[in-house]
């Protein structure tokens, strides 16, 4: 299976984590625009509990936070998630598991992300040196280029744009070749 196939599974299985039985922490991701964003795995590595949090300096929350996220997240987000962890209900049977499986989920979902930018950045550097057309075109970039070329190949073979809309069952103005 491939990394960007496996992401979705691997995230899944973290919010599983979070919210197994009666919660760990319930309200964790109402306090994150991603529970995957760069502040937040931070902070679960860090503070995995709700107990973890309602401890921490709240000055040591913001100062996270804001590092993480660019200066994003700040104090607000550490005074509720202070506030929640203070009064979660979650549960604490086997919490030292979860947090275990926490951890390696994590571990987990970074690997997979290295793994796609490094992709991501090989497709760039081939797509740069065999600069196709297609990558002019706004909102098109290596990666959605490369799919692209991988789907329909070579586009000097077509006559025009039509034709090369044809291929994917559509007029050049979107609508359907066929009626659906």
């Amino acid at each position: 299976m491939t990394p960007a196939a496996s992401r979705p599974k691997i995230r899944e299985r973290v919010r599983l984590t979070l919210h197994y039985g009666r919660d760990i922490i319930p309200e964790y991701e109402s306090c994150f625009p991603d529970v995957f964003c760069d502040a937040s795995k931070a902070l679960l590595r860090r503070y995995p509990t709700p107990g973890h949090i309602a401890r921490a300096r709240l000055s040591t929350l913001v100062e996270l936070l804001r590092k993480q996220s660019r200066g994003q997240i700040g104090q607000p987000t550490a005074e509720a998630l202070q506030a929640h962890a203070r009064t979660s209900l979650g549960t604490t049977l086997a919490l030292d598991t979860f947090v275990f499986e926490l951890h390696l989920l994590l571990a987990q979902v970074e690997f997979m992300e290295q793994q796609i930018k490094q992709i991501s950045d090989a497709i760039a550097r081939l797509m740069k040196e065999r600069k196709p057309v297609i990558v002019t075109i706004p909102g098109i970039g290596p990666v959605l280029g490369a799919a692209i070329l991988g789907e329909i190949g070579d586009v000097s073979r077509f006559r025009g744009p039509k034709e090369a809309c044809r291929l994917r069952g559509a007029r050049r103005d979107g609508t359907p070749v066929r009626p659906v």
